[in-house]
């Protein structure tokens, strides 16, 4: 785990309007493969949003070659450690998510309400990623444990650049084992780019067995 990194939706500030390639894309690993028509539909809004998941991911690593670029500080505060992201965004470059299924009924069965995206941890180590109605509906909003995760916590602009920004949150907790710092007193995921407040839970949305975004 990477308690010094709290991962989250920051990198959305990091993006850029150039397009730079990736020799190895962040590919995906079905657990379910799509059974029926809705499914199919699913499986390849999945297979846009990862396209454009992997766009955003070249941009990061652009962006981060500049350590001071001021986009770094907007998306991670003031003590980015610059190394640290740069690992973790270089770990999504040339792995494969691990999916159990593009039918979020289960995902939101598993989680008991409607959900976007999570990744489960069994002792310390972390499952396939689950993604729910959220994710495949419009991403107006993103229930986080008893609080709202607005739109404007998301990535901005279409629905596929949202999805793409979840794709790659989740593949942080999966692949680099990345946390989400968790106020208590409300249950918020605490963005990156804030002060953790001083009871913060450094990952606690990954220590929690429930889903976290």
């Amino acid at each position: 785990m990477l308690p010094s990194l709290n991962f989250r939706y920051a990198y959305s500030n990091l993006y850029s309007s150039d397009v730079f390639a990736i020799p190895t894309p962040l590919g995906v690993a079905y657990e379910l493969d799509a059974q029926d028509s809705a499914e199919k539909a699913n499986k390849a809004q999945f297979a846009d949003s990862l396209k454009e998941a992997n766009r955003q991911i070249g941009n990061m690593q652009q962006v981060l070659k500049n350590p001071n670029d001021p986009r770094i500080k907007t998306a991670f505060g003031p003590n980015a450690n610059v190394a640290e992201i740069s690992k973790v965004v270089d770990k999504l470059a040339n792995q494969k998510l691990r999916v159990q299924s593009v039918d979020p009924n289960l995902a939101d069965g598993q989680a008991g309400r409607p959900v976007n995206g999570f990744v489960p941890m069994e002792n310390g180590v972390p499952k396939s990623a689950r993604f729910g109605s959220t994710f495949f509906g419009e991403q107006k909003a993103c229930r986080i444990f008893s609080g709202i995760w607005t739109r404007s916590h998301l990535p901005a602009g279409s629905n596929t650049q949202q999805q793409a920004g979840t794709i790659i949150h989740e593949a942080t907790h999966q692949l680099a084992l990345t946390g989400d710092h968790l106020d208590p007193t409300n249950n918020r995921i605490v963005p990156a780019n804030e002060p953790n407040p001083a009871n913060v839970v450094p990952n606690g949305g990954c220590k929690w067995t429930v889903p976290h975004t």
